[in-house]
């Protein structure tokens, strides 16, 4: 396994199928904050500096003795010491697809939304994709404060 991309977008998609990644706004690293939030939606803490918009994608190469196995899916947003501020859990399936050259690594795109993580301070973050708990890569963006 190994990570061909991962890049932040205002919005993404992989339609099923395809093969595609559908993204507006893609390969933004920085989040301009123009003012205090003035309204904190219901549930999140009152003392943030801005909430994440948008959606990560990415794409992971596959070789083919790799395919077919149940794997777990980790991705883990922290601050610049290291504070875990969001994280997406789950279990993820490749399975092999059809009519593809021997050998021949098979790509598998993945979207995840952020929208409506919460930050508490400026500076730098890191997100970090993870199968099976091997480490695969990171995508870094920072948040600005700009008043």
């Amino acid at each position: 396994m190994k990570l061909d991309y991962m890049i932040l977008a205002n919005y993404a998609e992989a339609p099923a199928g395809l093969g595609l990644v559908n993204m507006l706004g893609g390969g933004w690293d920085t989040i301009n904050v123009t003012g205090p939030i003035e309204h904190v939606p219901p549930g999140l803490p009152p003392d943030i500096v801005a909430i994440v918009q948008g959606s990560l994608a990415a794409r992971v190469l596959f070789h083919p003795t790799e395919v077919g196995k149940d794997r777990a899916l980790r991705i883990v947003i922290v601050d610049e010491d290291g504070g875990e501020v969001g994280k997406i859990e789950g279990q993820f399936r490749a399975d092999k697809q059809p009519g593809l050259p021997p050998g021949w690594q098979q790509g598998v795109n993945m979207v995840f939304g952020l929208t409506g993580i919460p930050l508490r301070r400026f500076g730098l973050y890191r997100i970090s994709l993870l199968l099976d708990e091997q480490h695969l890569g990171d995508r870094e963006f920072r948040v600005l404060k700009l008043y």
